[in-house]
């Protein structure tokens, strides 16, 4: 528990967004539920103890600049577009969090939770952004992360019901290019009909991988392990290799 003077309580939006800003607090408590305006910049690193509260996205995002570090407890990211962005060399740290109804229409509805800022214009993939998940929950994304550098997810459950949040290109939930991301005793669950995975660049492994970059590593198997393997021993159990041109069975469900 924190005495009251070891955070700041907020409970506007305009204040939240001072509080990112370059002087503000070190750590915040959400006093309510938050709606956006417009995408905040996170230019100091900072702690958020949600204690339950949302913020509403409103169709705007989170900015995390170059060598920052972004913590939140406790908080929930709905309706964003493109709930979280990563600046090269900044880390997210997020614990029983919650990401509901995000989108990404500005990168082809790929990374609608988190997004690892790559350098489209020089075509540069950077492996310099960390990301720490444990124990939140996603439901109903577009593919909730693209990740290029250290992911780490544990005792987290991803879960799409609703077809509105299912890109039939993009059936899957997280898309590596680069580094290397360590699941485990996570949760994938895709619940819906008619809908099927019809991309070609990979494959979604076990329902839950999308890509996996030449040089990325998913729970130590890489590009190749992938593409040749129908199943592998994931999370010491052998767990059905979905290819891209198989149809997903109505309430796919995988324990990882």
């Amino acid at each position: 528990r924190f005495l009251d003077s070891q955070y700041e309580t907020v409970t506007t939006f305009n204040v939240l967004k001072s509080a990112c800003d370059i002087n503000g607090s070190d750590v915040i408590r959400l006093g309510a539920n938050i709606t956006f305006t417009e995408d905040i910049q996170v230019k100091h690193s900072i702690k958020i103890y949600g204690f339950g509260k949302a913020l509403n996205l409103n169709g705007h995002s989170i900015k995390i600049n170059e060598d920052v570090t972004f913590n939140a407890e406790q908080t929930v990211f709905a309706n964003g577009d493109t709930a979280i962005i990563q600046a090269k060399n900044s880390k997210v740290e997020l614990t029983t969090c919650g990401f509901n109804h995000n989108t990404s229409t500005n990168y082809n509805n790929i990374g609608s939770c988190i997004y690892c800022a790559i350098d489209s214009e020089n075509l540069e993939i950077s492996d310099d952004f960390t990301t720490i998940i444990n124990n939140c929950t996603f439901t109903d994304n577009h593919l909730c992360i693209l990740h290029s550098g250290q992911l780490t997810i544990d005792n987290s459950k991803f879960e799409n019901y609703n077809t509105t949040y299912v890109d039939t290109n993009n059936v899957a939930f997280i898309y590596q290019t680069d580094g290397n991301a360590t699941i485990t005793n996570s949760k994938f669950i895709i619940s819906y009909l008619n809908k099927f995975c019809s991309s070609t660049r990979n494959i979604g492994y076990a329902q839950a991988i999308l890509m996996c970059g030449i040089d990325a590593e998913i729970n130590g198997a890489n590009h190749s392990d992938l593409q040749k393997n129908d199943s592998l021993p994931f999370f010491n159990t052998l767990i059905n290799n979905r290819r891209s041109e198989e149809r997903f069975s109505r309430n796919a469900e995988t324990d990882l």
